[in-house]
């Protein structure tokens, strides 16, 4: 069943549940006008507006800030889209999901040995948190099977990072009964990792010089150590901000972008950029015909695992995800040099053509990778399309900053966009 409800809130927290149905009421009469009536309010032209599409990414980048997943910003930033959405004309929803948020408050290793210093870390994303203690053992890889059950008990495994994953790494060594795991890089540097889910035991982060420098001190002889995790797993909601025009034929397309941000960065690029031309595009369709059901989707948490998409699909009932013709997705199209378009091998046939119509030089796969919500749609065997551009120096970076952000390559990034749904208009696409 679909739970999708309306939120809005105002300067001192959320409004009453009167104010609420008064805001939705306000949001259903305006989906019910005209489209082309919004349109004109919204600015007289169904002309993309590199402008209008820049100033989304000040107000959700610089005015708002950091938008992490579950935060009161995040939550800001869905009701500025939600408003801007509806002001078009469109039936807007936001729909709420519950998520899973590691809050980390601090990582140790303290060697028991007086001329060794404590090494202060970062845990593995799910690290299990508590204070144990332990005789290191060199635990290899952590592959299955290198060490039988107890063999490892009551000892903290040092685990040098590839060949298998970090939660498959740190259960085994648990398995064979280590009490904590120390993951350390196997090139230079330090690194950041997930464990997915939640661990048995705590474990950590260690680049390969420190990561070296204890497996060497434990070939000298025996060495014990603390290892310290604090942290804990919260539950917050994020939400999706969905904009739908119904169509004409059962045909559906799905134009979205995640807002959301990593919390070390203001996110203008990654993703004001994507959500701001999505937000334009649905403003220039709304005084445009088109046959299909339009979905205009900015989606939260993708920054911790394409949780908004993957509930929007979980959420479609299968009889209308059977009519989603595409689903295309805009994620960090304001920075960079170089277009990447990928995707289904019809939708990226649509955009070479609409690039070569607007004389825009881009690099066409048909890999489209797992790391931004077209994935949640293509698992389901939806046809999806990814613009991209590249490269971003200012990447997850407190530097992602509107200033960076350049218009101009908005703009492409929306007549692309509107290139490939008018495309898709025709009977035979």
């Amino acid at each position: 069943m679909n739970a999708w409800r309306f939120l809005f809130r105002n300067d001192r927290g959320p409004v009453g549940a009167g104010a609420r149905l008064l805001a939705l009421g306000l949001v259903l009469v305006l989906a019910s006008r005209a489209p082309a009536a919004a349109a004109e309010r919204a600015g007289g032209t169904t002309a993309f507006s590199a402008e209008a599409a820049y100033q989304h990414v000040v107000q959700l980048a610089a005015a708002i800030g950091s938008r992490p997943a579950g935060s009161a910003a995040e939550a800001a930033a869905a009701e500025y889209l939600a408003s801007q959405l509806a002001s078009y004309g469109y039936r807007v929803e936001v729909q709420p999901f519950t998520i899973q948020l590691y809050e980390e408050r601090g990582a140790r290793i303290t060697p028991l040995a007086a001329d060794l210093p404590p090494i202060e870390t970062a845990a593995l994303l799910y690290s299990a948190d508590g204070t144990v203690r332990g005789e290191l053992a060199d635990a290899g890889r952590g592959r299955a099977g290198d060490w039988p059950p107890g063999a490892l008990a009551g000892r903290v495994a040092l685990v040098e990072r590839g060949e298998v994953s970090f939660a498959d790494k740190v259960a085994n060594v648990a398995a064979a009964g280590a009490v904590a795991a120390i993951v350390y890089n196997h090139e230079p540097g330090g690194f950041s990792g997930s464990l997915q889910r939640r661990s048995a035991i705590p474990a950590v982060a260690l680049d390969r010089e420190q990561g070296l420098a204890l497996r060497t001190r434990l070939a000298e002889g025996p060495l014990a150590v603390e290892v310290t995790v604090d942290a804990s797993v919260l539950q917050r909601e994020s939400r999706n901000v969905v904009a739908t025009r119904a169509g004409t034929q059962s045909c559906a397309i799905v134009v979205g972008g995640h807002y959301d941000s990593v919390p070390t960065g203001p996110g203008a690029n990654d993703n004001a950029s994507g959500a701001a031309t999505v937000v334009e595009v649905a403003r220039v369709m709304a005084a445009r015909p088109h046959p299909c059901t339009l979905y205009f989707v900015t989606f939260g948490a993708e920054e911790i695992g394409l949780r908004g998409s993957q509930h929007f699909v979980q959420a479609l009932p299968e009889t209308t995800r059977q009519t989603v013709r595409a689903m295309l997705n805009l994620d960090m199209v304001g920075v960079g040099s170089e277009w990447r378009i990928a995707g289904d091998e019809a939708l990226v046939a649509q955009a070479r053509a609409v690039a070569a119509a607007l004389g825009v030089e881009a690099r066409f796969a048909q890999a489209a990778g797992a790391s931004s919500d077209h994935e949640s749609f293509a698992r389901v065997d939806i046809p999806v399309l990814f613009l991209h551009r590249t490269p971003d120096p200012n990447y997850h970076s407190p530097r992602d900053l509107p200033e960076y952000v350049e218009p101009d390559a908005l703009a492409v990034a929306g007549q692309l966009t509107l290139g490939v749904l008018e495309r898709l208009a025709a009977p035979d696409e």
